[in-house]
C-alpha cells in the first residue's frame, strides 16, 4: 500500500478529498490530513508518505515551499497541487518543480482518481495495474492539459505503452501533429462563442480524424487543442487537409465580422520530442496577437528563442513608479507607467508568446508593491483580477497597451481619493513595529492617528485586508519565530518580549498561527539546520 497525505488549510477540502478517493479500487491509504504548511511538513518528515495532496496556498508555509523543501532533502514524493487559482504562473512554477499532477477547485471525483491512478502506475515503474482501469472521458483529455502546461520534458515523457495505458489511447509508433486553434470574439456572448468552438472541433474531426491512427481533441476556454498520429504514409495528405480545415474555419466565421480564427500547428514529432512540438503549436496560436489574426502559423518556422518563457526577466515595477503614484496627476502617472511598461518589456516579436503573461506580471507585481506600500486602495485585489481578466481578452498589442494605460489612471485615481487614509494605515503598521513589545490595543492605534477606534477599525481592514487584532498578532508571531531560534530564551521568554504576559496564551496563539508549538517551531528549526549543514 502506498500512503498518501492529505494538506488543506480548509478541512472541508480535506474531508471532500478522503470521501472522493476510490479507496477500494487503488492501493493507496491515507496517513494523515495537514491544516498548515508547517504542520505538513513535519508530517512528511515523520510519516514519509509516498504521495501528497496539498494545496499551492496555505497559512505557515506554500504547498510550493514544501515541495521545495522536501526537493532539497531528496525526499522520493509525488506530489498533487490542488488550487482555486487556474494561473499559468503557478502551473508554470509547480511543473518547474517536478509536480504529477495541477488540480484545479472544485475537485472533481474523476480527475482526482484518475490522477491518482497515474501516480500510482508511475510508482509502480509505469505501468498501471488492470485493476486500475477507470471510466473516465477526462482522461484522454487530461493528456492535452498535461501537454499544455508544459508537464513533461524529453527526460520523464513516457513511452508510447505507458501514454496508452495512463490516458487511454491506442497509439502505435510514428509521428504526433499537435494543433491549437484560438478563437477571438470582441462582442458575441459565451453561449454563442462554444457554439463556435464545437464547429471548429468538428471540422477537425471530419478533415483530420479519418488520416489519424488515434487522437485526441479538447475545447479548453477559447482554444482547440488537438493531438493526431499521422501514419507515415499519411503525412503529406494530412497537411494539406489541415490547410483545407483551416479555410473551412475562415468560412464558418466569414459571415460575422467580430470573430477570428487562428491556426498554430507543431511539427510532426516522435513520442519523445512531443512536448516541445505542443509547445511550438500553443506559441504559434498565440503569436497571433503581434504577429496578426486570422492566420494559419507553423511553430517550426518560429524563432527558438520565443518558445523560451524563462529566458525573459520579468522585472518588478521599480519603487520610482510608486513614488510617482504618491505626487502625481493620474494623466502624468499614466505617462510613466507605460515608460516603465515599455522599458521593461521583452521584444515582443521575439516572445509574442509572453505578451499577455508580461502584462499581467507586471501587473500583479504592482499590484503586490502597491498593497505593501500603500494598502488597499490603489489596487485591490478584486480590481486587479477585473483587470487581468480585462488583459486577457486584448487580441493586440496595441490593445493589450491601451488596456494598461486605463488601469494606470484608475490606478492613480483610486491613490488620489485614499492618500490620507493610506498615510493613517502607514502610520499606524509603524505605530505596531514600534510597540507590539507592549500591551497595546485598536483604541492606542487610533489615539495615534486622530481617529475614532471604530472608524480605524474598518478602515484598517479594508486596506489591510485583515483586522487590527490579527495584523498586531502576525507582527508579534514572525518576531517570536526568530527569538525562538535563540536557544537561550525560554518561551516564557520569548512572549514577554514580543508582548504576552501569559506565556500559555502565546503558546495557544502560536500553534494557531503558526500550526506547531513554539518548542516544535524551535526543535524543527534546528533539525533543519543541522540537515543543511550536515550536506554542506
Amino acid at each position: 500500500m502506498y500512503k498518501l497525505l492529505i494538506a488543506d488549510d480548509e478541512l472541508m477540502i480535506c474531508a471532500l478529498i478522503k470521501r472522493l478517493v476510490h479507496w477500494e479500487a487503488l492501493p493507496v491509504e491515507c496517513v494523515g490530513v495537514a491544516s498548515h504548511g508547517t504542520e505538513c511538513l513535519a508530517m512528511i518528515e515523520r510519516l514519509k508518505p509516498d504521495i501528497v495532496i496539498t494545496d499551492i496556498r496555505m497559512p505557515g508555509l506554500s504547498g510550493l515551499e514544501i515541495i521545495d523543501a522536501c526537493l532539497q532533502a531528496r525526499c522520493d514524493i509525488r506530489f498533487i497541487i490542488i488550487s482555486g487559482y487556474a494561473q499559468f504562473d503557478y502551473a508554470h512554477q509547480a511543473i518547474k518543480y517536478g509536480v504529477s499532477d495541477f488540480l484545479i477547485k472544485p475537485i472533481q471525483e474523476d480527475e482526482l482518481n484518475a490522477s491518482l491512478a497515474r501516480v500510482v502506475g508511475n510508482l509502480q515503474g509505469g505501468a498501471v495495474a488492470d485493476t486500475l482501469k477507470y471510466p473516465d472521458p477526462n482522461l484522454r483529455a487530461s493528456l492535452l492539459l498535461h501537454l499544455a502546461m508544459g508537464g513533461f520534458s524529453e527526460e520523464t515523457f513516457p513511452d508510447i505503452a505507458s501514454v496508452n495505458r495512463l490516458y487511454g489511447y491506442g497509439f502505435e509508433e510514428g509521428a504526433f501533429l499537435p494543433v491549437s486553434v484560438a478563437l477571438d470574439s470582441t462582442e458575441s456572448p459565451d453561449s454563442y462563442n462554444q457554439n463556435i468552438l464545437h464547429n471548429i472541433e468538428k471540422i477537425l474531426r471530419e478533415e483530420i480524424v479519418p488520416r489519424s491512427v488515434d487522437n485526441g481533441l479538447l475545447i479548453k476556454d477559447n482554444q482547440v487543442l488537438a493531438l493526431f498520429q499521422i501514419p507515415e504514409d499519411a503525412e503529406d495528405g494530412a497537411a494539406i487537409a489541415l490547410q483545407y480545415a483551416f479555410d473551412r474555419m475562415q468560412g464558418l466565421i466569414a459571415p460575422y465580422d467580430f470573430y477570428h480564427v487562428t491556426m498554430g500547428k507543431g511539427a510532426l514529432a516522435d513520442i519523445s520530442a512531443l512536448q516541445a512540438s505542443f509547445s511550438r503549436a500553443l506559441l504559434a496560436a498565440e503569436s497571433r496577437r503581434v504577429l496578426g489574426l486570422n492566420a494559419l502559423y507553423d511553430g517550426n518556422r518560429l524563432d527558438p528563442r520565443m518558445a523560451d518563457i524563462t529566458n525573459i526577466p520579468l522585472q518588478e515595477p521599480n519603487h520610482a513608479l510608486i513614488a510617482a503614484l504618491r505626487t502625481s496627476e493620474p494623466a502624468e502617472f499614466s505617462d510613466i507607467f507605460l515608460q516603465e511598461y515599455a522599458r521593461q518589456m521583452p521584444d515582443m516579436r521575439k516572445y509574442p508568446y509572453c505578451l499577455i503573461l508580461y502584462a499581467k506580471a507586471f501587473l500583479s507585481a504592482l499590484g503586490r508593491d502597491l498593497r505593501n506600500a500603500c494598502g488597499g486602495s490603489a489596487l485591490s485585489h478584486e480590481r486587479e483580477r477585473e483587470w487581468m481578466k480585462n488583459i486577457e481578452s486584448r487580441l493586440t498589442e496595441s490593445e493589450v497597451t491601451a488596456c494598461m494605460a486605463r488601469c494606470a489612471e484608475d490606478i492613480s485615481h483610486a491613490m488620489q481619493s485614499a492618500r490620507p487614509d493610506i498615510q493613517s494605515i502607514q502610520r499606524v503598521k509603524q505605530y505596531v513595529s514600534e510597540h507590539y513589545q507592549q500591551k497595546i490595543t485598536l483604541d492606542d492605534a487610533a489615539r495615534e492617528v486622530y481617529l475614532s477606534p471604530a472608524y480605524l477599525g474598518i478602515l484598517f481592514k479594508r486596506e489591510t485586508g485583515e483586522n487590527f487584532t490579527d495584523y498586531l498578532t502576525g507582527v508579534r508571531m514572525e518576531n517570536a519565530k526568530a527569538l525562538l531560534r535563540d536557544i537561550r530564551l525560554n518561551v516564557s521568554q520569548v512572549a514577554d518580549m514580543v508582548g504576552y504576559k501569559d506565556s500559555h496564551h502565546f503558546s495557544k496563539l502560536f500553534k494557531r498561527a503558526v500550526g506547531i508549538s513554539p518548542m516544535q517551531y524551535r526543535k524543527y528549526f534546528h533539525e533543519m539546520k543541522r540537515g543543511q549543514e550536515g550536506k554542506a
